[in-house]
């Protein structure tokens, strides 16, 4: 299957996917995307940079099911997106307004579309978007019988670089980042083929996540003249989930139910991070470096929760009441 959309601004859209029979016990699928879009901004400064592309989106998966005999399946999905672009996406306030005083209301100027749509503030930097979303999905199922055992994992990376210009064209400003995480599930699903259904697993995730904010010219915002950049680092963040869950029901009579379920979760979270800037190091201030604040934060929680309820499939309906946290 494909498809190709192509509208104003050179969007493009192209869609494509194949399906693969490689055997009886194995099939492959390839999918991908493209976004693409020029800039709606029109460049009215002689800074010399592109705002073309403003959106360059490509994205692919590859999916792959195995069944090595009748009772055991295996899907694996891995997918990889590169976004990219450039980050301009504003114009000054004066395309649409005069007279903007605090306190008072400023005159609609009713600009054409050219003259709203022009950005005259210059660059101090390359605007650029740089993104990476990249990762895998697996899921292992056997069922030999009256019960299922299912494994579900994945594993997620989203590494960040945009650079762009901010008040008015005057502060530098760079965005990174990389953020991690990975989860797994094992669960164990049992029925006696009569009354008794029951289910059972355990459940873990993990993240992480650094980000580092640049100002340069940070001047313009307040600071001192000694002073080269100003940042908000944040990272590492960690977060970490563990939980064990199980319910199960009984049909004490005909088309009437009991059901009993259960969870234990934790959970642990921790963040280091500061404000800062650093300085000249003509100045002599020790590090080169002045910390604004710090925002280290660390905490934990753990609960038990639970459900308890019948439920009954009469002749009218399905009656049915429960108690739940």
């Amino acid at each position: 299957t494909a498809s190709l959309t192509y509208e104003s601004y050179d969007h493009i859209v192209a869609s494509g996917a194949v399906n693969i029979p490689v055997a009886d016990i194995l099939a492959i699928r390839v999918a991908g995307n493209l976004d693409r879009r020029d800039s709606y901004i029109i460049n009215g400064t002689n800074d010399g940079y592109e705002y073309d592309p403003f959106k360059n989106n490509l994205s692919g998966r590859v999916s792959l099911r195995f069944e090595p005999a009748p009772d055991v399946r295996i899907d694996v999905i891995g997918d990889y997106s590169d976004i990219g672009g450039r980050t301009i996406n504003a114009v000054p306030l004066a395309n649409f307004f005069s007279g903007i005083v605090p306190g008072t209301r400023p005159t609609y100027l009713d600009p054409d579309a050219k003259a709203a749509r022009t950005n005259t503030f210059r660059q101090g930097q390359e605007p650029i978007r740089d993104i990476t979303d990249r990762g895998v999905t697996g899921q292992f199922e056997w069922s030999p019988g009256d019960f299922t055992l299912t494994y579900l994992g994945s594993y997620r990376e989203f590494p960040n670089s945009l650079q762009t210009t901010l008040v008015g064209g005057r502060v530098p400003a760079t965005l990174s980042g990389e953020q991690s995480q990975q989860s797994h599930e094992l669960r164990l699903v049992f029925s006696d083929g009569d009354r008794f259904a029951a289910q059972f697993g355990g459940y873990f995730f993990s993240e992480e996540s650094f980000v580092r904010l640049t100002l340069l010219n940070p001047q313009v915002l307040g600071l001192p003249a000694f002073a080269t950049n100003y940042e908000f680092v944040q990272g590492p963040a960690k977060g970490k989930n563990k939980a064990v869950f199980g319910q199960a029901s009984y049909d004490i009579i005909d088309d009437l139910t009991a059901t009993l379920g259960a969870r234990y979760s934790y959970d642990d979270k921790s963040r280091v991070g500061e404000t800062a800037f650093d300085t000249n190091p003509a100045v002599n201030i020790p590090g080169n470096r002045i910390v604004l604040q710090v925002n280290d934060a660390a905490a934990s929680f753990d609960k038990v929760t639970w459900r308890v309820g019948l439920d009954y499939a009469s002749p009218i309906g399905l009656l049915y009441g429960y108690v739940a946290t």
